[in-house]
Formats: C-alpha cells, sequence, structure tokens
C-alpha cells in the first residue's frame, strides 16, 4: 500500500553496468531482497534520451506483481513497496546497503589484481635436466673397482 521512490547512488551506479539482475552478497540482503531487478524504462525523444512515468507506470507493476519488494531504474533511482511506509523505506536501505558492498567488494577484488606484480618468466631460473633419460640409468663406478675391474 506504500511506495518508496529513492536516487540510492550505489544501487543507481550498479544498475547501469548490470544486465537484469542484482544479487546481494550480504546475508541480509538474500534473506530479505533475494534478487534486485534493472528496468529499462527509457522513453527515446528526438535529441534527448530520458525516463518517462508512462514507462515506469508500464514497466513496473509487472515487477511487483511478480513478487519482488523493490526494483532499480536503470540509471534512474529505486522504487520498493510495502505494507507501509517504514517497511518500503527498509527495503530501501537494505538495497542500497547491499549494493554498496557489492561495489566494495569489487574495488577490492580490482585493487588486489592491481596490486599484484606481473609474472616475468624472463627472471625465472631454467630447470636443470639430466642430458640422460632416467629409463637408460648410469653405470655404478664404485661397484665396478670394488671386483677389481679398473686397476
Amino acid at each position: 500500500t506504500a511506495v518508496v521512490h529513492a536516487y540510492p547512488p550505489y544501487g543507481i551506479a550498479l544498475s547501469i553496468g548490470t544486465e537484469n539482475k542484482i544479487m546481494p552478497s550480504d546475508a541480509k540482503g538474500q534473506a530479505v531482497l533475494r534478487s534486485i531487478p534493472v528496468v529499462r524504462a527509457r522513453a527515446i525523444t528526438p535529441g534527448k534520451e530520458r525516463t518517462s512515468t508512462e514507462d515506469l507506470a508500464k514497466y513496473l507493476p509487472p515487477v511487483f506483481k511478480s513478487g519482488y519488494l523493490i526494483s532499480l531504474v536503470k540509471d534512474f533511482g529505486s522504487f520498493a513497496v510495502g505494507a507501509n511506509l517504514s517497511e518500503a523505506m527498509q527495503y530501501t536501505t537494505c538495497l542500497e546497503n547491499s549494493c554498496k558492498i557489492i561495489a566494495i567488494n569489487r574495488s577490492l577484488i580490482s585493487a588486489e589484481k592491481q596490486s599484484q606484480p606481473p609474472r616475468d618468466t624472463r627472471d625465472r631460473q631454467p630447470v636443470r635436466r639430466s642430458a640422460i633419460p632416467p629409463s637408460i640409468g648410469v653405470m655404478d663406478r664404485t661397484r665396478a673397482s670394488r671386483r677389481g675391474f679398473g686397476r
């Protein structure tokens, strides 16, 4: 019975680069939201591209009828439904926290990859191998000298 529209910065940032859904990686986001659909509601008018209320009215109701509590509109903002304004706002806060955690994890993984030195094979020592294959073996000269040979 209540709808909250917000402009969560991390949610909007993830909606720009995401195809269809955002999957929360934190426990609360997984338990409460499960997944967040990303809706593309862009009306292209001559000279500019913008989100129209007609497109929102067309694309958002089916999302909420299918059981989602919140949805992101690509590059625009979030819409949450709840029994009251407080509940819808809790979903919005949960969405933003989940998106923030995803963004932080991605930046940490990216920084970790950049901090690792590139593997340079030129600095490695070559592996030394015997010229005689192990299947041939080598004659043991110590045994031959004990038997009286080689004197």
